[in-house]
């Protein structure tokens, strides 16, 4: 439900404060990955977090290194 919650404020924030969001990719309560405000982003389990969380953190490491390899990030 903490998830839900947070990613609703992180929705609002940008659709009241930029130009919105569009989502890249979702996995319900998991990973998500949206681009906002020119920049891509992404929204994943507290570090803390166990069963199977590890492989979104290290999901999130494999876009981020395939997007600077690209020049995404540039």
């Amino acid at each position: 439900m903490l998830l839900i919650i947070q990613g609703r404020l992180i929705k609002q924030f940008f659709n009241e404060y930029f130009s919105g969001y569009q989502n890249k990719e979702v996995i319900s309560d998991k990973y998500w990955e949206f681009k906002a405000a020119n920049a891509i982003c992404f929204r994943i389990a507290h570090p803390r977090a166990t069963h199977g969380h590890g492989e979104f953190r290290d999901k999130v490491i494999q876009r981020i290194n395939a997007h600077t390899l690209s020049g995404q990030f540039t």
